[in-house]
Formats: structure tokens, sequence, C-alpha cells
């Protein structure tokens, strides 16, 4: 008699009815097509920049509340993976939250660059608007560039005539550049409505139109906008790709994008950095336990009063992202 291996047989059958349900999903297809291409370009991302950053050791502790804020967000999704792992069904229940957290790190990520790089403070509350066309300003002089050369491309309103056939989304035979090209497209679309809705336009106004047109020349994208076309998606109620998905297929959205962000946000290297602190988290904390347990040696309270290498102001040097200084 044959012996059956049941597991198996059991993913084959759940594999065979995920992919006759996505012939009526492929709104949801498409969507997970854009965030896993995304998620395997970025796979071992790092990115480099060709000056040196502008603050001192002093100017760190400007940084502490929005350290701590992007710590408390990464801390919460990290929470909600651990239980979507186990249960697929938790991820129908905060996939909705899903694009805002996930941009607003990253969003606070580049403002952080931004301060270092210029040492100004403004740009730790610079708008989202200015943050973005900054960044792909930057990417697009060559002065940040990713290891990535696919990912590196910033698009005009040019990208808006990119054409394709119809299906090749979808086709396996798709290259990485063309469909990055097209969710190049997909962004500066859906950037475009968002200043039409938020503007409340007419095109059928001479002024609106004006307006929208000016809108589409200054269009300036680069792959980062990605995310904040997402966030902008969940303010008009826009995710229904995902509506009525089963469990499994909204799971499966989930860990991809979350592993999209997460390879731009926890780039592989620490930060090697000119500042105080700017060393590996292995020789930090070294350092730290030993002039730690020197010191309690001696006095509990002096003890007490060494920063932590968790500190805001040692937490600076590993940052999850690597910026290679150029010498």
């Amino acid at each position: 008699m044959q012996d059956f291996d049941l597991d198996s047989l059991a993913e084959e059958v759940v594999s065979a009815e995920l992919i006759a349900a996505s012939a009526d999903r492929i709104d949801y297809e498409v969507h997970l097509k854009y965030v896993s291409c995304i998620a395997n370009l970025s796979e071992g991302l790092s990115i480099s920049h060709s000056f040196k950053p502008k603050i001192d050791a002093a100017a760190l502790k400007v940084l502490d509340s929005k350290l701590r804020l992007v710590e408390r967000t990464n801390n919460l999704l990290e929470e909600e993976i651990e239980f979507i792992r186990v249960d697929p069904e938790y991820a129908q229940a905060c996939v909705g939250w899903l694009p805002a957290k996930v941009y607003y790190n990253i969003y606070h990520l580049l403002a952080i660059i931004e301060y270092i790089l210029t040492g100004q403070k403004l740009h730790l509350r610079i708008s989202h608007e200015s943050c973005l066309k900054g960044f792909a300003k930057r990417i697009d002089g060559g002065i940040l560039k990713f290891n990535c050369p696919t990912l590196n491309i910033v698009c005009d309103k040019a990208i808006l005539k990119f054409r394709s056939v119809s299906g090749e989304i979808l086709s396996k035979g798709i290259t990485d550049e063309r469909l990055i090209s097209l969710v190049m497209k997909k962004i500066a679309t859906d950037k475009l409505d968002d200043f039409k809705l938020r503007k409340g336009l007419d095109l059928r106004k001479k002024a609106d139109k004006s307006k929208y047109q000016k809108a589409k020349e200054e269009l300036n994208i680069s792959i980062i906008d990605f995310f904040y076309s997402m966030r902008i998606r969940t303010n008009y109620r826009d995710m229904s790709f995902l509506d009525e998905l089963d469990a499994e297929r909204t799971r499966r959205y989930f860990l991809k994008n979350h592993e999209a962000s997460t390879n731009f946000f926890q780039l592989p290297q620490r930060v090697q950095k000119r500042l105080s602190c700017q060393h590996p988290l292995g020789e930090k904390e070294a350092r730290y336990n030993a002039t730690f347990l020197a010191a309690s040696s001696a006095s509990p309270a002096a003890a007490s009063s060494i920063p932590s290498p968790a500190s805001p102001q040692c937490l600076l040097a590993s940052l999850p992202f690597q910026m290679a200084v150029a010498d």
C-alpha cells in the first residue's frame, strides 16, 4: 500500500486553491508583483554618499525623540509579524495600517539622513513632498547611490508615456527593468491623482488644468515614493485589491510588503560615520560592557551614569542604513 505525505498533499491543495482564486483577483496579483519586485531587488541593499556628515556628537541629542518614535514603530511592526506568522487571519485585521507605519518609518529615516548630511534641524520636520523630492534629487545627481543600479532610477513626466503589452506585468518573463518602469508609472499616476484630490481640482476649468499641468512638469520620483504612494492610498480607502481577500493571501502580501520596506530601512551593514559612537555595534557593546564592569566594581553610582549602547546618542551609530563616506 502506497504511503501518502498528508502535509505535502495539503500544501498542494492550498496552492491549487490559491492559483484558482487568483484568476478573479488580478488587482491583488498585480500589487503583489509590484512589492515582490521591490523586495527582491532591494535584498542586500546598501547606500553610499559622496560627502561627509555635518554634525558632531553634541548635535545627536536632537535625534532623541525621533529615534524613540522609530524604535517604537519598529517594535509594533515586529510584534505584528510574529502574530501573523502564527495566525494568518491577524493580517486581515492589521494590513490596513501597514502602509502608514512602513512609510512613516522610512520618512523619519530620510529626515534623519538629511539632518546628518546638512546639519540643519529644519530637516527633522521636513514636509513629505520636500523630503521625497530631495531624496530623488540626491539619487538623480549621484550624491546618494544604491548598490542596485535598477533602484537608482529617477523619473519625470516621461514615465507616464511608458507602454506595456496586455498581461505583461504578470508574465514570468518580464524583466526587472520593465517591471520597475511599470511600478514608477503607477507611482507617478498615484501622485498626480493625490494632487488633484488634495487641491480639489476640476480639470474642466482652465486654472485647475494649469495647476495640474504644473504638477506634472515638476514630477520627480524615486523608488522611495512607492511607500508614500501606498500610504496615501489608505487615506482614500483605496486598498480594494485587499478587500474580501482570504487570510493566507493577505498574509503573503503583508509579509512581502514588510520585507521590501525592511530592506530599505534596515540596510545590511551598520553605519560607519565619523561621529561619536561611530564604530560597529559589537565593538560598542564590548566597550560599554568593559567600562560598565570596571565602574561598577568601583562605584555602582558611577556605573549607572554610563550611557547604554542603546541610548539615543549611541543608537545613531547603529542606525539601520549603510552610508559609506567617500574619502
